[in-house]
């Protein structure tokens, strides 16, 4: 019996001992063993990547601006060089900036960029006395998931997720983000249809890089309910990729679930659709009544102004998607006409050195308002209207309404000095215009 009872007694300690010897073989180095071995793994994986990484970086609390494409390329000695699709006090987007990186232990591996770089810091500098968080970016990073190919990271201070995708081809910083201001400035609408499998699901309203929905959802008492989502997103050279999954449900009772993440740009159908496998899903901008697209524009015009006097001039690409030049007929100079891209309408304002006259004079055009005798050198200008008429493009033009008090309805040819000054009327007058295309 006693032999019995000793036995339970040592029972207790068997099986501690084998406890320990379990967890000694399950954990065979101490924690900083072992996140000194996993910070020395990812200094590796940073530099390894010949290429560089392109970074999906998000500033702002809740990504509530979107995010912006970035280049990384690291050293194993601890150098990084970066660029950044924004320009910079001191550079422009694509330039490229070297400083300093880490990866220290807080509680786990951080990726700190330890040195001051403008071309990151831009985002994370306070903007004055009373914004001490300026952008909200984040230049410490906790590692999430590290691959190869691939490396998840968190903001340490605002808890953004930042991916980095390992470059397989050298790729020059300059001519990639050039592409993708390409690509915003032919999505430069407003407002888009969502629609998901054939669906119309909501108004979607582009504001910075998100697009705002609210959309009606079946909750599982099949109530309705009303759902609000901002897709914060980064821009591709073909599309744009959101900054997580969103996953779309119109009934909660069912299974009807879309996950969708990935979208391509099509600029002949204003649309971006879907590339994930599966899904169907777009978002289609919305044109106004009148809309007309850049190249609509481009030709030879009928000039009808100042009562029944007509002239014949060219309207020509200047900046593909913002600006023409307008030349030819009785027109003193050419001068530009900008393009509305949202609303699809040219415009037309104040200009001040359209030539140089010497002398420290230039010419011009002034905003007028025919019927007062007055002028505008600032911001008035006109809009134009955009109607089919007989076939042809018709285009009459409005105030923009920005000078209160005044109507403008043409301009005058107007000479400046170097600072922009006004000198005095230096030639025609226009009034009263509409524009008729051969």
């Amino acid at each position: 019996m006693k032999k019995i009872l000793y036995l339970i007694l040592l029972l207790p300690f068997f099986s501690l001992q084998s406890c320990v010897e379990d967890e000694k073989d399950i954990f065979d180095a101490s924690a900083a063993e072992r996140i000194a071995a996993a910070m020395k793994e990812y200094r590796a994986t940073l530099a390894a990547a010949e290429n560089g990484w392109l970074l999906a970086y998000y500033p702002e609390k809740n990504h509530s601006i979107g995010g912006y494409n970035m280049m990384a390329k690291f050293t194993a000695e601890g150098n990084v060089t970066l660029s950044s699709e924004v320009a910079t006090r001191n550079y422009e987007a694509g330039d490229t900036l070297t400083s300093q990186y880490d990866i220290i232990s807080d509680m786990g591996p951080v990726l700190t960029f330890n040195t001051y770089n403008e071309i990151l810091h831009h985002f994370t500098e306070p903007n004055g006395s009373s914004d001490v968080d300026g952008m909200a970016g984040d230049y410490e990073f906790v590692f999430m998931d590290v691959t190869p190919d691939k490396i998840i990271l968190k903001g340490k201070k605002y808890d953004n997720k930042l991916v980095m995708t390992r470059l397989e081809e050298p790729t020059d910083p300059k001519a990639y983000y050039t592409s993708i201001a390409a690509m915003e400035e032919s999505a430069s609408f407003g407002n888009y249809f969502f629609r998901v499998n054939g669906d119309s699901v909501s108004m979607a309203v582009l504001s910075d890089r998100v697009l705002n929905i609210t959309y009606e959802q079946f909750d599982e008492s099949g109530d309705v309910v009303v759902q609000e989502e901002g897709l914060a997103f980064t821009f591709t050279p073909t599309g744009i990729k959101l900054y997580e999954p969103f996953v779309y449900t119109k009934d909660l009772r069912s299974n009807s679930q879309v996950k969708m993440e990935n979208f391509d740009w099509n600029e002949e159908a204003v649309t971006f659709t879907c590339t994930d496998a599966g899904v169907d899903a777009e978002f289609e901008a919305y044109l106004p009544e009148g809309y007309r697209f850049y190249k609509d524009f481009i030709g030879t015009y009928t000039m009808k102004h100042s009562g029944n006097k007509t002239t014949e001039i060219t309207i020509s690409e200047k900046v593909n998607k913002k600006s023409f030049t307008a030349a030819g007929g009785t027109l003193d100079y050419p001068f530009e006409f900008g393009f509305d891209l949202e609303n699809g309408t040219i415009t037309l304002g104040v200009q001040k050195f359209l030539a140089d006259l010497g002398s420290n004079q230039y010419m011009g055009i002034a905003m007028w308002d025919s019927n007062k005798g007055y002028v505008n050198f600032v911001n008035a200008g006109l809009i134009g209207v955009c109607t089919e008429e007989g076939g042809h493009l018709t285009i009459n033009f409005k105030d923009n309404k920005l000078w209160p008090g005044y109507i403008v309805d043409g301009f005058i040819y107007w000479k400046f000095d170097g600072s922009g000054s006004s000198i005095g009327s230096g030639g025609g007058r226009f009034y009263e215009i509409t524009l008729t295309k051969k």
